[in-house]
């Protein structure tokens, strides 16, 4: 599954050389995988002598999946298939995003949009600014410590009946990145994400590093000196929202750039990625311009990449979440894995 999402729709040929299997192998792996409902079987592969053989790629219509990226007044939604293609989008404003308010929110959208599904609904992902877990420190610019219990998803979990995912915005927007966007031919890179403030995702040997409760990269909680306000108050692009004119963009990137540099070059030092990769919600252009300036502001050549996986970023890595056991070769989620057709069986 991860070769052909990686690589595009594949002969058994190409499977059996790109997995070091013999033909026998590959042959009964993607027997099995065909009539479970994970990849089909396209036109046939024409290269060197003989017959041709099929071609296969991963099947769009074996499943489906919600992604919910929360934020202060609003939640961003998106509908994914299996081939990690959206679907369907939208947003709707919310006056309280704290579990209490937000989970029946959550769980009555999510039965809306699943009776119009393509596929059975894998499971949902559900994002929002962190911190997570227990609170080391105090949560930073406009944060609140809303999703620091012991599982604060559950009750969207017993509503849906499904595979509920809980993830912090930037660790998603760095999801989507390695599956969709600038970093999919990385292992290792970092993720610069401006949603409610500024927070980091960590992509390291091909998988999403998280830490122990959630909360690696929450660089919007630092202070670089004592006194200073938090990275979050300094360099966040919430105000942009309401003024995205080309005034406002120079006067945050001069505002911002200062701070990051010192934050980015540390962080260099310590993760070593081959990009830095700036996504979020911006103004069109605003990621390119502030790439510009931390190069020239002194971050590592060959400098920070604006991110490619799409305007609703996060929203896509929450979708993202109950695939990526089935969609890469990396996951550590340790959730089982059932097939199209086993969930076509559920109730």
């Amino acid at each position: 599954m991860d070769i052909l999402r990686a690589q595009g729709p594949m002969g058994r040929r190409g499977l059996a050389g790109a997995l070091g299997v013999t033909p026998q192998t590959i042959g009964n792996l993607v027997d099995t995988l065909v009539g479970d409902g994970w990849i089909t079987t396209l036109g046939p592969e024409r290269s060197g002598r003989g017959k041709p053989g099929a071609r296969y790629a991963v099947n769009p219509g074996g499943a489906a999946s919600i992604g919910y990226e929360l934020a202060r007044d609003r939640v961003h939604w998106v509908v994914m298939d299996l081939a990690g293609a959206l679907r369907d989008s939208g947003q709707f404003a919310v006056a309280d995003a704290a579990p209490a308010a937000i989970l029946p929110r959550l769980a009555a959208q999510t039965a809306q949009l699943r009776r119009q599904l393509f596929a059975p609904l894998a499971g949902v992902g559900v994002v929002a600014p962190g911190p997570f877990g227990p609170l080391r420190r105090a949560a930073g610019f406009g944060r609140a410590a809303a999703w620091s219990g012991p599982d604060p998803i559950a009750p969207l979990r017993a509503a849906l009946d499904v595979p509920v995912y809980l993830d912090n915005d930037a660790n998603a927007a760095a999801l989507a990145e390695a599956l969709f966007g600038a970093g999919a031919r990385m292992s290792d890179f970092l993720t610069l994400y401006f949603g409610e403030g500024v927070g980091l995702g960590i992509v390291a040997g091909g998988r999403p590093l998280r830490g122990a409760y959630g909360n690696a990269g929450e660089i919007g909680l630092m202070r670089l000196t004592e006194g200073d306000a938090p990275l979050d108050a300094v360099a966040s692009a919430a105000a942009l929202r309401d003024d995205g004119g080309d005034a406002a963009i120079a006067a945050w990137i001069g505002r911002a750039t200062p701070p990051l540099v010192q934050v980015l070059s540390l962080l260099e030092d310590i993760f070593d990625p081959e990009r830095i990769i700036v996504t979020g919600d911006l103004p069109a252009g605003a990621a390119e311009r502030l790439c510009a300036a931390l190069l020239a502001g002194g971050v590592a050549r060959p400098g920070p990449i604006a991110g490619t996986a799409g305007p609703l970023t996060a929203a896509t890595g929450a979708a993202a979440l109950p695939l990526f056991d089935v969609l890469t070769a990396r996951s550590e989620t340790g959730d089982t894995v059932y097939s199209p057709a086993q969930m076509n069986e559920m109730p």
